[in-house]
Order: structure tokens, then sequence, then C-alpha cells
């Protein structure tokens, strides 16, 4: 008999949508998103007792973006208006604010058990094959129009491996711990 079952359950990117036609702020709960996702996978045949595979995904982000307005504030004096010689110092705009920021934090956890039947004549007993895996992964984004000429893009990977002890660590439900 060869038996695989499956669970998976996933909610991805649930947020609260902005309602209104207010301005986009900072602090609004609408620039929040969460992801989570499960899945387990259970397999048997006549080679192998169990093989399970569990794994799990969590994250949050954030992420706002905005217009910013460039201000000029050499544009309207009158002496600068009247010389083409001076049109780079009457140009001279900035940013306030950058146009976009984000970040994403995520979690990411895998674990395999596989247990193979001792098919052969020999009492020894097999132990089971353990593989996990661990990682934390966050991404950060910038972009900052410092003038209207000249424009920063600014974006950061960090992944890190956590490390998990040795072995096994299936509890009496079947689950990891």
């Amino acid at each position: 008999n060869t038996i695989t079952e499956r669970k998976s359950l996933n909610f991805t990117n649930v947020r609260k949508e902005k309602t209104g036609d207010g301005k986009a702020q900072f602090y609004d709960i609408s620039n929040f998103s969460g992801t989570y996702a499960y899945n387990e996978i259970t397999y048997s045949d006549y080679n192998t007792q169990f093989n399970r595979q569990k794994s799990y995904r969590g994250g949050v982000a954030y992420s706002f973006s905005t217009s910013p307005k460039s201000i000029e504030p050499l544009k309207d004096i009158k002496f600068l208006k009247k010389s083409k010689y001076f049109s780079l110092i009457r140009d001279f705009n900035f940013t306030l604010m950058p146009k976009t920021f984000a970040v994403r934090t995520d979690l990411d956890r895998k674990y395999n058990e596989r247990q193979i039947r001792n098919l052969s004549e020999a009492t020894l007993p097999l132990p089971p094959f353990v593989d996990k895996s661990f990682q934390w992964n966050r991404v950060y984004n910038l972009s900052y129009d410092l003038t209207k000429a000249l424009k920063i893009d600014f974006s950061a990977n960090n992944r890190a491996l956590i490390r998990e002890f040795e072995g096994e660590s299936i509890n009496k439900t079947g689950g990891p711990d």
C-alpha cells in the first residue's frame, strides 16, 4: 500500500485595504501585510515506514509610497529669472522625504523525517533520517528622489540560517516541537 496525505493552510498577503480618499500616511495600518503558510505531507509505502515533511512560513511586510513635492526655493527670484546664466541656480530643487520605503521579514522552517523499513533478516534498528532548515530573510528597499535629476534606489537582502539541534524533534502527537 502506498499512502500519501496532504494538509495545507495558507494566508497570503493579508491586509486591510485603505478606504476613503485621504492622503496616505506612514502610520496607516493598510501599509502592513502578513503571510502564513503551513504544509504537511505524510507518505508511506512498502519500503518506507513513514516520511513526514512539514513546512512553516510566516512573514510581515511594510510598504509606504508617496509622491513628495519638489521644493524650488529660488524659482521666483526676479533677478535670477532675467538672465540665462543664472538658470543653474534658479533651477535648484530638493525633496524632503523618500518616495518609497519598504521592509519585509520572513521566517521559513522545513522539517523532514523519514524512517525506512528494515526488510532484511537482521534485527538491527535503522535510525530515522532527519533533515531540518530554518531561515530568516529580511528585505529593505528605499527610493529617494533627492532632486528632480538625482535619484537614489537602495535595496538590501539579508538571509540568516538559524541552527537547530541535531536529530529528531517529533513530539508524541507526531509534529515538530
